[in-house]
């Protein structure tokens, strides 16, 4: 899908979705895996194709859900950077 049916899709389900290293959640909007968050300047130098900026950006079509990944509590404590404790 593109990037415009993407957003809306993803504004309504609440899912975070990723097309090469970008990836949007309607709270965060575009942003880096690490949470680091994409400001406007960051389209300025995208090109697909013939098209440049956010003529290009809009046209991206390999839109997909994140899938869930399975990981350990040492791997998400590390990702995080600090120590957690499972509750249920």
């Amino acid at each position: 899908m593109n990037t415009c049916e993407m957003v809306l899709l993803a504004d309504k389900n609440g899912k975070t979705y990723v097309a090469d290293d970008m990836y949007y959640h309607k709270d965060k909007g575009f942003h880096e895996d690490d949470g680091g968050i994409w400001d406007a300047d960051a389209f300025q130098g995208y090109q697909e194709g013939d098209r440049y900026g956010l003529h290009a950006f809009v046209h991206i079509d390999n839109w997909e859900q994140v899938k869930k990944r399975k990981m350990t509590i040492g791997e998400i404590e590390d990702k995080l950077g600090y120590e957690i404790e499972i509750v249920n």
